[in-house]
């Protein structure tokens, strides 16, 4: 074998030789270049090893990086398809308010600070403008208390714009929150229409009967609590039909809006104008000391008559007639109050017109029958005179029965029965309404017990509370006691209370409503439509059940308005997921109409009066 250049071995080997002071001559021996031969090609071998090892890695590491980098454009992708598909902004945050990611699709600009940047670990100051990101804060204080939280947001600076704010509290993590913001602009608008649609009288914008009487129950307690009086000023034009049938029903109109506009100017903030109907007006008077001063106000009405309504071409002079009943002198009824004022009115156009009446009901004789109705009426109690009716309620569809409402009655052993409307106001206004209250609930669940053992099919009973009722902590207690007591089930009573109730911002009532709820009670908004309910109470409460008031269904047939109003309530309670039941079903127009409108459950005269427990058991007993 030929002697080996160390030049030519491998620089590795090369370089491992010289540092031991080797050279060609000292490696003289076959042997030993036949070594240093084989550890030759073992060290470019491996150096070839080196080299295609290396360029498969970089190759791998290309391939990797780049199927990594399609896979986050992916994911990317299809964030923005769902962030653009979804009508929400979805802000993942903790309970201190400190935004970790946002997805958003567009159209949320104007809640957005300009510029803004995300990045973990940013306030949300950094990301919404400064009121919203307050309401926030300040729900995620109250998050602990509850696991979701929804709060409605305006914005105002531009175009208003109205935001649903929705927080989530983790399951898994109870200091990781969800917010989610979903423009709700055209809803709330719709529902803004919808309010004014119920509140309001269409050709006037004034308040209409429904909201006036709303305001009267208002009014009435809040003015007798100051120690102070107030009165009921009803008045209509004289001669306006023949304005309507000589110069036609449209300058009629341009009328009552005239006439409107007219009065309106002058009310003051103690003053409330409602148009009743037709050519009829009325205005609440509050908060005075003397009667004299609600005269006075009658005076100013009846003077802005004095000049004439330029309408078009016509100059037309109008008279009015007013009539005045006062409180508490006349009544501490609003029906009471609005008749005495009604039939004082007429009392004036009978006269000539163009002048004030005052019911002629002494205040004395008031006072008098009232307080003897509440002696009698805690006798009746006890003498066993006081007892309940059922009226039946029917799905309209079937024509079945689909539960009762328990009604109370008061037939004094010497005399006609006397109507709810007299004796109940006394009983709420002297406080016996809460013993009433627990009396109607303990016999109505006794009643079921009875018709349960003898089974009959009565599928529920529905039971009314008042106010009074509702504030009382152990309202629910008594309620859930009393059922255990009689082995009533759940589903079996179904608890009313009236739109205008006010409970709204009371902890106890509301307390006593979720807790009824929990119980898996249902719980029905009794008289809708004759208030003014806001509709994020509806989704505030537990309600199951909306009925109908029967001054809404009167007008169907009669007033455009009434029919809109009612297919509004029948649409919004199948939205809203409510059982929907029309109250005072009269005619069978109006049972017609509620059926095309695919109302589902109805009560009233029509179908049935009030039952006595007999009549119901053989009504039950008929018809299954």
């Amino acid at each position: 074998m030929g002697k080996i250049n160390i030049k030519n071995l491998n620089h590795l080997l090369s370089r491992q030789i010289r540092k031991s002071k080797l050279n060609e001559k000292g490696c003289g021996d076959d042997n030993w270049h036949h070594l240093l031969s084989l550890i030759n090609q073992s060290y470019h071998e491996n150096d070839q090893s080196r080299y295609l090892m290396e360029r498969s890695m970089r190759m791998s590491s290309n391939e990797i990086r780049q199927l990594h980098e399609q896979q986050t454009q992916s994911i990317e992708e299809r964030i923005r398809d769902i962030s653009d598909a979804i009508p929400d902004m979805l802000i993942d945050m903790n309970s201190d308010g400190i935004v970790q990611s946002v997805l958003s699709s567009s159209g949320f600009e104007d809640i957005l600070i300009d510029d803004y940047l995300i990045s973990a670990q940013q306030p949300l100051e950094f990301l919404l403008e400064e009121k919203l990101a307050e309401t926030i804060r300040k729900n995620l204080n109250e998050i602990q208390a509850s696991e979701e939280i929804i709060c409605e947001y305006s914005h105002r600076e531009k175009n208003e714009k109205f935001y649903e704010i929705r927080l989530i509290q983790s399951h898994k993590n109870s200091y990781k929150v969800y917010c989610l913001i979903r423009d709700i602009t055209e809803l709330a608008k719709s529902r803004k229409e919808l309010e004014q649609l119920v509140k309001h009288d269409t050709l006037t914008q004034l308040p209409n009967r429904f909201f006036f009487y709303k305001t009267l129950k208002e009014t009435l307690i809040s003015t007798l609590k100051n120690g102070l009086i107030g009165g009921i000023l009803f008045f209509d034009l004289d001669r306006f039909k023949s304005v309507n049938d000589s110069l036609s029903h449209q300058i009629g109109d341009q009328l009552i809006i005239a006439v409107a506009n007219r009065i309106n100017q002058s009310i003051a903030a103690n003053e409330f104008l409602a148009r009743m109907s037709g050519d009829e007006f009325i205005i609440i008077v509050t908060n005075v000391r003397h009667e004299y001063e609600i005269l006075d106000i009658a005076e100013r009405v009846l003077s802005s008559f004095n000049e004439p309504f330029a309408l078009e071409e016509h100059h037309i002079e109008t008279k009015a007639s007013i009539g005045v009943s006062f409180f508490p002198r006349h009544s501490i009824n609003p029906d009471e109050l609005t008749q005495f004022a009604d039939t004082a009115m007429y009392s004036a156009k009978e006269s000539g017109g163009n002048q004030i009446k005052i019911f002629s009901k002494k205040q004395a004789s008031v006072v008098q029958t009232n307080f003897k109705l509440e002696q009698d009426l805690r006798k009746a109690l006890k003498k066993e005179e006081i007892f309940l009716v059922y009226q039946p309620q029917f799905n309209i569809q079937t024509s079945q029965i689909s539960g009762l409402e328990a009604l109370i009655r008061w037939k004094p052993r010497k005399g006609e029965l006397i109507s709810p409307g007299q004796f109940l106001p006394i009983a709420e206004l002297t406080g016996f309404i809460d013993e009433l209250g627990l009396w109607i609930i303990q016999t109505v669940c006794k009643q079921i017990c009875h018709w349960k053992k003898n089974k009959l099919n009565f599928k529920k009973v529905s039971i009314n509370l008042s106010r009074s009722q509702l504030i009382n902590f152990n309202l629910s207690n008594y309620i859930l006691s009393t059922m255990r007591q009689y082995y009533i089930n759940s589903k079996e009573v179904v608890f009313e209370i009236t739109e205008d109730s006010n409970i709204k911002n009371n902890t106890t009532a509301i307390e006593n409503l979720r807790l009824l709820n929990d119980a898996g009670i249902g719980i029905s908004i009794d008289d809708f439509g004759s208030g003014y309910s806001s509709f994020s109470d509806l989704k505030r409460f537990p309600f199951s059940e909306l009925k109908i008031d029967k001054s809404v269904i009167d007008g169907i047939g009669k007033q455009s308005n009434d029919d809109a109003i009612v297919r509004a309530i029948i649409a919004m309670g199948r939205e809203l997921n409510m059982r929907t039941i029309a109250e005072g079903v009269e005619t069978e127009q109006q049972l017609e109409f509620l059926k095309n409108n695919n109302c589902v459950e109805c009560q009233g005269f029509y179908l049935s009066k009030p039952l006595t427990q007999t009549q119901v058991e053989n009504l039950l007993q008929s018809s299954y």
